[in-house]
């Protein structure tokens, strides 16, 4: 009798564990769903509550209060509790690689893939061990930090692939270098790397990944001074490609390095207007934008409503379209395939290029801030499983901002809008 009410006893607390887990917040968790979580999680007496606080704090780009609230949540336990362990150290981890502090990132990653070596892919598993060596690299080199006056403006120029490029200058040079919010970590080819004076450290076997998964052999460098107008940027870090990564079309076109996420997100408002982007020290907040732009990891994620639907898309400034992955296709085939067909369509990235088969359609229609923006000849990739992430639902690129004369990111208040 007694063994009987143990048993019943355990079953009841697995099946409860259970249950909170797969709650609805879990689950606007796990979708990305960052506003309807932050809406929903009014419930102090939840045990995930401070969970999802550091989940909203983190996607609004203050991975500080983010660790603060990841302590609250575990309060005097040691550990997380096992059914959010995973979860618990992803968010820690990245966390730490947002903040800079690369020796607890090393760590934290080291971890993840050692004790959770089952929730990832086998490449999912590459990409992080590589991602661990990065941050090895760093962890005993100075901090990124940036000194920029309240306001700035930066003209830029488009290059041939219709990509903004601003001037970056060293001491010792000056280039013109791609604005990407879409790239994780800043990046420089061998030559230029040389020119601009970086400071090379030690090749360790480094490889990295674009959007086309081709792995490319990188070294690690870090610019002591770079100035971007009258904004400066110490310490900051870059991966360094061969040359011949960051040509094209044999040579017609070429990257010299490419400005990315680590130092857009620490700018504040970024407007982009027709031949410059105006930056805007971020001093305080801004109650009256709703909030619509978050980050996940080193990439910046954009809600679009589709049909009713609040959708997460990855963004990024240095596509030169679009791409909507299998998942949008899932979500409404039947009316996609009425509407499109089906081209051969290639796409280049770091290290070459691939050639997919796309779903062309001649206008593909969103709500951003209750207004109606239009996607012309958008191209949907059925057999694109994910980009950076199997819940997001598609790449945005240069196609939709230039409709536009303004463009906001405004990295301070979780703000995208659209101006004309």
């Amino acid at each position: 009798m007694k063994k009987s009410f143990l048993l019943g006893a355990l079953l009841l607390l697995i099946y409860t564990a259970q249950s909170q887990i797969k709650d609805n917040l879990y689950q606007l968790y796990e979708d990305k769903q960052f506003p309807a979580l932050h809406l929903a999680n009014t419930d102090v007496s939840h045990p995930y509550y401070y969970f999802y606080k550091a989940v909203y704090a983190n996607a609004c780009n203050r991975p500080d209060s983010s660790l603060q609230y990841l302590q609250q949540f575990l309060g005097k336990k040691k550990t997380p509790p096992s059914e959010l362990a995973f979860a618990y150290y992803k968010l820690e981890n990245d966390n730490y690689v947002r903040s800079f502090r690369f020796a607890k990132a090393e760590s934290t990653g080291v971890y993840l893939t050692k004790k959770f070596k089952n929730k990832f892919t086998a490449d999912e598993l590459k990409g992080n061990n590589y991602a661990n060596m990065i941050w090895k690299a760093l962890k005993k080199q100075p901090v990124q930090k940036i000194e920029q006056p309240a306001a700035d403006t930066l003209p830029f120029k488009r290059d041939l692939a219709g990509l903004i490029n601003i001037k970056v200058t060293t001491e010792k040079s000056e280039a013109s270098f791609v604005f990407d919010t879409g790239a994780g970590l800043s990046t420089i080819t061998d030559s230029y790397a040389e020119k601009m004076g970086l400071i090379i450290l030690p090749d360790s076997g480094i490889q990295v990944s674009g959007f086309n998964d081709i792995y490319n052999p990188v070294r690690i460098g870090i610019a002591p001074k770079l100035q971007i107008g009258n904004i400066i940027v110490y310490n900051e870090p870059f991966l360094i490609f061969q040359d011949e990564a960051f040509s094209f079309a044999n040579g017609a076109y070429k990257i010299n390095g490419i400005i990315g996420f680590p130092i857009a997100k620490e700018l504040g408002r970024i407007t982009i207007e027709p031949n410059q982007l105006v930056v805007n020290r971020h001093d305080k907040e801004d109650a009256s934008l709703a909030r619509n732009f978050f980050m996940e990891t080193l990439r910046p994620v954009l809600m679009m409503e589709y049909k009713g639907k609040l959708l997460p898309f990855n963004f990024d400034t240095g596509a030169n379209g679009s791409t909507f992955t299998g998942k949008f296709y899932n979500l409404d085939s039947t009316t996609l395939l009425t509407q499109g067909q089906f081209v051969d369509a290639t796409a280049a990235s770091a290290g070459g290029a691939t050639t997919n088969r796309m779903l062309k359609l001649p206008k593909l229609e969103f709500l951003l801030n209750g207004k109606i923006i239009s996607f012309a000849d958008a191209q949907v990739d059925p057999g694109l499983q994910e980009v950076s992430d199997d819940k997001l639902y598609g790449n945005i690129g240069q196609d939709i901002l230039r409709q536009y004369k303004k463009v906001i990111l405004d990295f301070g208040n979780s703000y995208f809008g659209l101006e004309n």
